[in-house]
C-alpha cells in the first residue's frame, strides 16, 4: 500500500478590524498630587494623562477617560502592593469563544458588541486566540463555550486571578508582573491560567541552576515555569501551589509521583529529571525537550506520529519493569526531539497533575480519561486505554471525542469514530486503536507490547 496524503490542516483564523488597544489606567500618589497614568506592567513609568490635587478628582478623571477613550479598567492603589478599588469598563467585562452555527466557525467576540476579533473553523485555535485577545486587550473574563452553547469554563484576567481579599482587590505588584511576562498557554487540554503563583524569583533563589525563569500560565493546583538550566539547555519546572503545602496528602501525592519518575528518568523516552526539591514549595525540574508534541505535530507525517506514540508506549514498558505506575500518556506531557532516525518522543509529568487533583478529592475528566476513571476507578488496563487515546491523537491530530457536547457521556458510550473517519489510514490501525480504547477493560489489550506489535504491523506497508 502506498502512503496517502494527510487531510488539510485547519484554515488560519480570519482576522477582523481590531478596535483601539488602550492600556489599563491607574491612579497613584505622587508627593502632594494624584497622578492618572497608563498601567505599564507594574513599572511606574506609564504615560501620564493628568495630575490632580485630590484623589477624588483623579478618580473622576480616570473613570471619565476609561468610558470615553475605551480603556479596559482603572486601578486605584493604596500602596505598591495594595489596590484599594478596581473599576472595569462594561465593554471589557466578558470575551466569548463560541461556535456560530450559521457560519460554522468559532468566533472570538466581545459580549458587548457584534464584531469578532477572529473567526476560525478550529476550536483549539479559537481558544488559544481568545486567550491572546484577553491578554492583549485586558478583558476581565474569557468565557469558553461548547458547540451546543454551554459555558465550559471562565478564565479570569490576571488582576482578578491575583485577588486575595474579597473586601477589596489587593495583590502583590511583583506577582502581577511575573504573570504578564510569561508566554501564552497553548489551548486544548492546557488552555487557561493560574490563580496565584509560586513567585518565579523565589524559585530562582531556591534553585541556583535556573536562569531566566518565566511563568507559563496554567490552571489548577500546579504552577509551571520554563528556564535555562546550568548545562545550557532548557528546563521545564512544575511546582505545587504554595497554598496547598499545608495539605499533607497533596504534598505526598506530588512527592510520590516525582520519586517514581526519578526511578526511570535515565531511560529512553522518559523526560530526564534535572533536580527536585521542597522549597519554596515542592517542585521538579526536567528536560524540556526541543518542542511539545502539540506544537510540532503538524510537521510530521503519519509514520513519524505513530512512531512517537510507540515511543511513549515503550516508556510505559520500561516503567513496568520498575513497578512504576503507568500514568500521564497524553499529548501535553509529550516532548519531541530530533534524533538520527528522525524524531523521538519523551514522556514527562507521569500523572503528576492527575494525582495531585485526585488527592484534593477531585475526579479529573479529560479527552484521555478511560471510562472507569470517570467514577474514580482504575484497572490494570486503564493505561492501555490512555495509550490508545494518545495513538488516536497521533494519527488524527485531534483529541478523542473532540466535538462531543458532553465529554463524559461520549467516553462512556464507547470508542471514538475510527481514525479513518479523519485521515486515510490502514484498517489495521483502526482496529488497534479501537481495541486499546474499548469501553470494557476486559476487551482491551492485556499488555502494552501487544498493542505496540499491532501498531507496527499496521504500518508495515
Amino acid at each position: 500500500m502506498s502512503p496517502r496524503a494527510d487531510p488539510p490542516a485547519p484554515s488560519e483564523p480570519k482576522t477582523f478590524e481590531p478596535p483601539p488597544n488602550r492600556p489599563p489606567l491607574e491612579i497613584i500618589e505622587g508627593g502632594a498630587h494624584w497622578i492618572l497614568e497608563a498601567y505599564n506592567t507594574g513599572r511606574r513609568d506609564g504615560e501620564t494623562y493628568s495630575v490632580h490635587d485630590t484623589q477624588m478628582d483623579a478618580l473622576r478623571a480616570g473613570k471619565r477617560r476609561m468610558d470615553e477613550r475605551g480603556h479596559p479598567c482603572l486601578l486605584r492603589w493604596d500602596s505598591d502592593a495594595s489596590v484599594r478599588t478596581m473599576y472595569w469598563n462594561p465593554d471589557f467585562e466578558h470575551l466569548d469563544v463560541r461556535y456560530d452555527a450559521m457560519t460554522e466557525t468559532w468566533v472570538i467576540l466581545p459580549k458587548v458588541g457584534d464584531v469578532p476579533f477572529y473567526a476560525t473553523d478550529d476550536q483549539e485555535l479559537a481558544a488559544r486566540y481568545g486567550r491572546e485577545v484577553q491578554q492583549t486587550y485586558d478583558f476581565k473574563h474569557l468565557d469558553l463555550y461548547d458547540p451546543d452553547g454551554t459555558k465550559r469554563r471562565t478564565i479570569d484576567h490576571r488582576f482578578v486571578r491575583n485577588e486575595i481579599d474579597s473586601s477589596g482587590v489587593r495583590f502583590d505588584r511583583e506577582k502581577i508582573v511575573e504573570d504578564e511576562t510569561g508566554p501564552l498557554a497553548d489551548e486544548a487540554d492546557s488552555d487557561g491560567v493560574t490563580s496565584g503563583t509560586t513567585p518565579a524569583s523565589a524559585l530562582a533563589a531556591a534553585v541556583p541552576d535556573l536562569t531566566d525563569v518565566e511563568v507559563v500560565p496554567t490552571e489548577g493546583p500546579l504552577r509551571r515555569y520554563r528556564a535555562g538550566w546550568d548545562d545550557g539547555g532548557e528546563a521545564a519546572i512544575v511546582a505545587l501551589d504554595p497554598e496547598l503545602c499545608d495539605d499533607r496528602d497533596v504534598v505526598d501525592a506530588f512527592l510520590d509521583v516525582v520519586e517514581n519518575w526519578k526511578t526511570i528518568a535515565d531511560n529512553n523516552h522518559v523526560a530526564t529529571v534535572h533536580d527536585d526539591g521542597i522549597g519554596p514549595s515542592p517542585w521538579v525540574a526536567f528536560d524540556a525537550g526541543e518542542a511539545p508534541l502539540r506544537e510540532q505535530i503538524d510537521e510530521f507525517g503519519l509514520r513519524t506520529r505513530v512512531d512517537i506514540a510507540d515511543d511513549i508506549a515503550g516508556a510505559y514498558e520500561t516503567a513496568t519493569l520498575y513497578d512504576v505506575p503507568l500514568r500521564g500518556a497524553e499529548p501535553d506531557n509529550v516532548q519531541v526531539r530530533a534524533v538520527s532516525r528522525g524524531w523521538s518522543g519523551e514522556l514527562a509529568d507521569w500523572g503528576l497533575t492527575n494525582q495531585v487533583e485526585r488527592s484534593l478529592g477531585e475526579t479529573p475528566v479529560g479527552h484521555y480519561s478511560a471510562p472507569e476513571e470517570l467514577d474514580g476507578g482504575r484497572t490494570d488496563r486503564t493505561p492501555i486505554y490512555r495509550l490508545g487515546a494518545l495513538a488516536y491523537y497521533a494519527i488524527t491530530r485531534r483529541d478523542p471525542f473532540e466535538s462531543a457536547s458532553s465529554l463524559p457521556e461520549a467516553i462512556r458510550s464507547g470508542p471514538p469514530k475510527p481514525p479513518s473517519s479523519v485521515v486515510d489510514v490502514p484498517d489495521r490501525l483502526n482496529e488497534a486503536v479501537s481495541k486499546a480504547m474499548a469501553t470494557d477493560p476486559g476487551k482491551r489489550y492485556t499488555q502494552v507490547k501487544d498493542f505496540r506489535d499491532d501498531l507496527a504491523e499496521a504500518l508495515a506497508w
